[in-house]
């Protein structure tokens, strides 16, 4: 008898398994077809391509699986790039395509559908388009793989279970967009030890945040009164419990008189001051709208450009000189104008994309100022005398640009985020009474 219960089950699982992946084995080469009224799709080398225009078709994952589950490269391919004119990704278009590990959405989809992406395993990361407004019920659940995803200030519907079982994500913002967030949506959500909430949320749907184990810190765009006031459905305790950093009231300003327009700089954070001051003197206007991303690595080309629109945006004298920076890149006239100012010494490249040192920001802010003497060699024990930038390192200390990392070093060659940067920038041509940071 156990002998034939063992048996049951083992049929029982084959036919399960079977119905999960209905006809991916199929001895079907087709490598090409449709996938909507106007949409083709062709698969070759590991690249799954999205081609046309209009809506793609919705699937479901049993009786209609997306045709390129039908042929023997199913699960194999690793990228699909969906083409420009393509409005729409289909519910389960994409779903346990367990080899995907880069996707290219274009700015013309506006909604992604049902499962689209569930149990994408080896999906790593994912950004979404300024175009897309909704993404729905399940999209990248049990995406396992996944630990960032950036969701523009364009989406204002976030479906159930949306993200539930994304086991390594762990933090994310919410735009100002979304009204609500539904049931389940980052339930089993495991890693997951932040997330940014803005005031323009009034529900949380049941469950949402249930089993996320590690939720520690809510950053809330508003005042414990507005907290205290959206309505949070049974089972999301790990919410409720997690320290809430709100920001102050909702019509708070900070020092500077500038109110605060993103929701991922937190009121008392030490470079809180200095981005307002950066959005009120234009420097910057952030990643998106609602989002400045201060514990995101600055580029080159992003210091160069901070610099550049701090001293009113200086029109270059000559042609672009570095052969890689494209003449219609944002950074184009910034980093011209610093090569022939000479605050940038680099010659035929600039590497733009490069992450910028905590070295190359106090030289950068150094012969802005003149290359002035300090009264001081340096202390720090990581700084030679020897070393290009030791002059500028002292100078920054003496004008209060910073302490260093330590009272005994300034680690030169770590990279800067861009909450860094703005409070260099801050206390250099700002407001340098700040309090003594180790930054």
């Amino acid at each position: 008898m156990k002998k034939f219960k063992k048996i049951t089950v083992a049929l029982m699982c084959l036919c399960l398994a079977a119905s999960l992946v209905p006809m991916a084995l199929a001895d079907n080469a087709e490598t090409s077809g449709t996938c909507g009224d106007n949409l083709t799709w062709t698969l070759s080398d590991g690249v799954l391509t999205i081609s046309g225009t209009g809506e793609m078709e919705d699937y479901t994952f049993d009786s209609n699986p997306a045709p390129w589950y039908l042929t023997e490269e199913s699960q194999s391919f690793t990228t699909v790039i969906i083409e420009g004119g393509v409005t729409t990704i289909g519910s389960n278009a994409f779903s346990d395509c367990g080899g995907l590990t880069s996707i290219t959405i274009p700015d013309s989809v506006t909604s992604i559908g049902r499962a689209a992406f569930s149990y994408c395993f080896a999906l790593t990361s994912i950004t979404i388009p300024n175009s897309v407004t909704s993404i729905s019920d399940n999209a990248f659940s049990s995406c396992e793989g996944l630990t960032s995803i950036t969701i523009p200030d364009s989406v204002t519907t976030i479906g159930s279970a949306a993200f539930s079982f994304c086991s390594s994500l762990t933090s994310i913002t919410i735009p100002n967009s979304v009204t609500s967030i539904s049931n389940n949506t980052f339930s089993f959500c495991e890693s997951l030890t932040s997330i940014t909430i803005p005031n323009s949320v009034t529900t949380i749907g049941a469950e949402a945040f249930s089993f996320c184990e590690s939720l520690t810190d809510v950053y809330y765009g508003g005042s414990e009164e507005t907290w205290n006031a959206t309505e949070i459905g049974e089972g999301n305790n790990r919410l409720t419990s997690a320290a809430i950093h709100y920001s102050g009231t909702d019509s708070s300003t900070d020092d500077t008189g500038n109110t605060p327009v993103f929701t991922d700089v937190v009121s008392g954070s030490y470079y809180c001051d200095a981005v307002a001051w950066a959005v009120g003197q234009g420097i910057t206007t952030g990643t998106t709208s609602t989002t400045f991303s201060p514990d995101d690595t600055c580029t080159r080309g992003q210091i160069i450009t901070f610099l550049w629109r701090a001293v009113g945006s200086p029109a270059p004298t000559g042609a672009g000189s570095f052969s890689d920076v494209d003449a219609s890149i944002y950074y184009a006239d910034a980093a011209q104008w610093a090569s022939e100012q000479g605050i940038d010494l680099s010659t035929g490249t600039f590497s733009p994309a490069a992450a910028c040192t905590r070295a190359t920001v106090v030289e950068y802010l150094y012969r802005l100022a003149g290359s002035p003497e300090a009264a001081a060699a340096t202390q720090f024990t990581d700084v030679s005398a020897s070393d290009s930038y030791a002059s500028a390192v002292a100078w920054a200390v003496e004008t209060g640009v910073t302490t260093g990392t330590s009272e005994t070093t300034f680690d030169p060659s770590a990279t800067c985020t861009r909450g860094q940067i703005v409070t260099f920038l801050y206390r250099a041509l700002g407001v340098k009474s700040l309090q003594n940071i180790n930054t």
